[in-house]
């Protein structure tokens, strides 16, 4: 795996050497196009979850977690879901402010 040791613009040393520790990992498999495509895809899970608690921050636990309940149920993507709140929350603060400086003048 010396292609995944080398850093490239699309991964981060630390990251290849994630995937590169699972492929050798898995060594016992035999298909190992199933083995990268299950290292990508927890990979992708990773990167997800990173970028979700980034949104727990910015909008509280209590918040995100009755969203990840919504999504759960609905079978909605979290982090879609989270961008599409935080959108609708910035257009009604955006309207709130226009109408407060409309009512000032």
């Amino acid at each position: 795996m010396k292609g995944c040791q080398k850093k490239t613009a699309f991964i981060r040393n630390e990251d290849a050497e994630w995937i590169n520790d699972f492929l050798i990992g898995a060594g016992q498999s035999d298909n190992f196009g199933m083995v990268v495509r299950n290292a990508v895809s927890e990979y992708v899970q990773r990167k997800k979850q990173a970028r979700a608690a980034v949104y727990f921050k910015f909008i509280g636990e209590e918040n995100c977690k009755i969203l990840e309940e919504y999504a759960n149920e609905t079978g909605v993507d979290l982090e879609k879901l989270i961008k599409d709140t935080l959108i609708q929350k910035s257009k009604f603060v955006a309207k709130q402010k226009e109408n407060h400086n409309d009512n000032n003048n």
